[in-house]
């Protein structure tokens, strides 16, 4: 506030050129045909600890679906990975038995002790 009781406004202005290039990157769908770690398991929307997992498992094959360049760590094709999560969202969704719960069975009561 100055002396005469009025408030003084301060207008924050972004850079609209910033950030219209953020929205444009993360928006455009063949930015890059290769994807990081980290942007795979954004884009699956998963953690990048489970896509390491679906690799050493075999779930995502080396070639198909990812791969290794000398000198770096692994990068992902964009496409293959949205092949997969399309076909894995139809293979859950169509004919999918629900799923039960996990652990130990369990005990079956006996009526005859009642």
């Amino acid at each position: 506030m100055d002396g005469a009781g009025n408030t003084l406004a301060l207008n924050v202005v972004a850079r609209p050129s910033a950030v219209a290039f953020e929205r444009s990157a993360l928006e455009s769908p063949a930015m890059h045909p290769y994807l990081t770690l980290a942007e795979a398991a954004d884009l699956a929307r998963i953690s990048p600890k489970r896509l390491s997992a679906l690799m050493a498992a075999g779930v995502l094959v080396e070639g198909q679906h990812f791969t290794r360049p000398r000198g770096l760590r692994p990068r992902f094709k964009r496409a293959a990975i949205l092949a997969w999560l399309d076909a894995s969202e139809r293979e859950t969704t169509v004919g999918a038995a629900p799923r039960r719960g996990r652990g130990r069975p369990r005990c079956k009561l006996d009526k005859s002790l009642l």
